[in-house]
């Protein structure tokens, strides 16, 4: 199904940004609305552009760059979009792994000690803990951030992006708190997932026997129930690295990292078409190849999963 869903995706992406409200030759010509659009100009901008042609055909040209590996260059900088992708995707990579790692690290714990705890303090803490975490979107969350390091601690977050091989340092302060505003957020929806898988596991009938056999219940919860009860966890989580990238988006606006977000933004608002097209295009092969891997996982944690 790989490539009807990224044919899918170009359609989309093509012909919506064709039909937004506004004129790439228009936010050219008037620099973002600066200036005044002659028809003159606005004429002779769509013809270098191609966009005076039949969408079709625009369509089939940007599919026959695509497949000869040329993606172009971006109407706004005149920069061929394969440097703005060796520029701008570790940045994003990076913060979309450092989300992930975030999400579970808060959200398995949790979720865990949270079932294991049925009814007590600790799991109204957790559960607690979770619907707050769904209640605050990742934009609030990182505004929040700023706001207490700034008023608080008067420390302000280096603002930009150090490669990790660079400084490690300043990079771990960049990136940590724009991760920890998505991942926080996403972490409710895998804790409560967590939690209700691992209630549903500790009542199987393997599960008893483990208990009558006198076995630790450190022993019964990681050698017994954590295998099975992973299997919708790594589900939700595959799905969530979409959301991660949504919230990239925002985190990269908040906090001013030279990502694909922070870029695809500024793409929207100057109309360039070809980087919003492309980077959507990779954004789409990343989520795709992360749900393969997820199905490869799947066969990893139960054995008896076979894909014919």
């Amino acid at each position: 199904m790989t490539f009807p869903v990224l044919l899918g995706v170009t359609l989309l992406t093509f012909f919506v940004m064709r039909v937004m409200p506004g004129d790439a030759a228009t936010a050219i010509v008037t620099a973002g609305g600066q200036g005044v659009a002659r028809e003159g100009d606005l004429a002779r901008v769509r013809a270098e552009l191609g966009l005076d042609k039949p969408l079709h055909v625009q369509y089939g040209e940007w599919i026959w760059g695509l497949a000869r590996l040329d993606l172009g260059r971006s109407w706004h900088s005149g920069r061929p979009i394969v440097e703005e992708i060796k520029l701008r995707f570790p940045v994003t990579f990076e913060l979309a792994v450092l989300t992930a790692l975030t999400s579970v690290l808060i959200a398995i714990p949790v979720g865990v000690i949270s079932a294991l705890r049925r009814d007590t303090l600790t799991d109204h803490v957790a559960r607690v803990v979770s619907v707050f975490g769904l209640t605050l979107p990742s934009f609030w969350t990182g505004t929040l951030i700023l706001f207490f390091l700034v008023t608080w601690f008067n420390w302000f977050p280096p603002m930009g992006f150090v490669g990790p091989f660079e400084d490690p340092v300043a990079n771990i302060q960049q990136i940590m708190w724009p991760a920890l505003a998505v991942g926080y957020y996403l972490s409710a929806y895998l804790a409560r997932m967590t939690r209700a898988t691992m209630l549903e596991v500790m009542r199987q009938d393997y599960i008893r026997t483990a208990w009558s056999k006198g076995l630790r219940e450190r022993v019964i919860v990681v050698r017994h129930a954590m295998k099975n009860m992973l299997l919708p966890v790594v589900t939700l989580a595959g799905i969530q690295v979409a959301v991660a990238l949504e919230g990239s988006v925002v985190a990269e606006s908040i906090f001013m990292l030279p990502g694909m977000g922070l870029a695809l933004v500024s793409a929207i608002q100057e109309r360039d078409y070809p980087v919003i097209q492309t980077f959507m295009l990779l954004l789409a092969i990343v989520v795709m190849s992360v749900n393969l891997l997820v199905d490869i996982t799947y066969g990893w944690l139960d054995p008896r999963i076979r894909y014919n």
